[in-house]
Formats: structure tokens, sequence, C-alpha cells
């Protein structure tokens, strides 16, 4: 066809109406959402870290730790007197974390009293009992090696502790990326 115009439309046509029904239920996203940060709060106890948030160490002894036992009546375990990763000791703080679904949010967190010291530091006021220094002084006796790491408590029975942040919780650009592909999944139908 020499000369001739010979063009044909090409049409596409988006039908947009499945994403009405996946707009208007967030629900399996937002719970995906849920499952995919809290995976990722509780993997930091094992990294020692959220992101490039890296933890700082564990003071070794435990000495708030242990003043926490004896105060329990308790003697304290091996673990206290060991070099172990910071926010692992019972493994309590790492389990509660969890998250709830709204209709238009989640949220993720723990309702653990201690939990929002740990996550953002703090000072914390340690005391050792009165009716403790027995239970000290029984222990020291046993294991005298312990005296220059614990005999100090004697003449400073209340002291501080700065309990350096431990961001378990948060909100980084990773995230960020994970959340974009989950809701790109939820608009496709995948979730």
């Amino acid at each position: 066809m020499a000369g001739g115009d010979d063009r044909r439309d090409v049409t596409l046509k988006l039908d947009v109406a499945p994403l009405k029904d996946r707009i208007a239920n967030l629900r399996p996203l937002l719970t995906e959402i849920g499952v995919t940060l809290t995976a990722k709060s509780q993997e930091s106890f094992r990294k020692q870290s959220y992101g490039r948030s890296k933890w700082a160490g564990r003071m070794t002894p435990n000495v708030p730790g242990i003043v926490g036992d004896l105060n329990r009546n308790m003697n304290p375990p091996k673990r206290r007197f060991q070099p172990r990763p910071a926010l692992v000791d019972t493994g309590k703080l790492r389990q509660s974390i969890s998250f709830q679904v709204g209709s238009k949010d989640v949220v993720i967190g723990t309702n653990l009293e201690y939990a929002a010291q740990q996550q953002m530091g703090g000072v914390s006021k340690v005391r050792l009992l009165k009716s403790s220094r027995k239970a000290l002084s029984e222990l020291l006796r046993k294991r005298p090696e312990l005296r220059k790491s614990l005999g100090w408590l004697f003449s400073k029975p209340e002291f501080e502790v700065k309990i350096r942040p431990r961001r378990f919780v948060g909100y980084d650009n990773e995230d960020r990326e994970s959340v974009r592909e989950l809701i790109g999944k939820h608009l496709e139908g995948q979730l």
C-alpha cells in the first residue's frame, strides 16, 4: 500500500476493579508486614544489631543480674558470669515481640516494662538489699575470684548502670524496601 495510511490503533484496557477490593482489605498485607518486621526484630538478638545499628556488648560479670538474683533469694546462674550476647538471657524479651493488625495499620513491639529502656538506653539504679548481703558474702566465700568484681557492693550497695541503646524494633531502609515489595505482591493478588 504505497503512499497510503496503514495505521492501526493499539489500545490497552487496564481493569483496576480487582485493585479496589485489595485496597479495601489491607489485612493480608498488614499481617505480612507484621510477620516480616517481627521476624527481623527477633533476629536482631542473634545478630546483635538491627540493620546497621550494632549493639554494645554486655557487662561481664553481669553485676545488675547478679544483684537481682541475690535480691530474689536466688543463686546467680553460671550465665551471669560468662561473656554472652547482649539482651540474651532468658529469651523473654525476644519472644515477647509481636504485632497487632488494625484495619489500616500494624503495630510491632513488646509491652515488657524494661523493653523501652533496653531499646533506647538510659540509666538504671541497682540496689543490693541488706537482706542479700549475707548471700553475697557466702557467694564470695565460695568463689573468692569474684571478690574484685563483686566485693565493692558492700561499700556501695546502690549504684547506677548506664544502659546503652540496643535497638531491636525499628524501621530502616531495608524494611522500607521489604514493605514496598509486599505492597506490590498485595496489589498483584499474591498475598
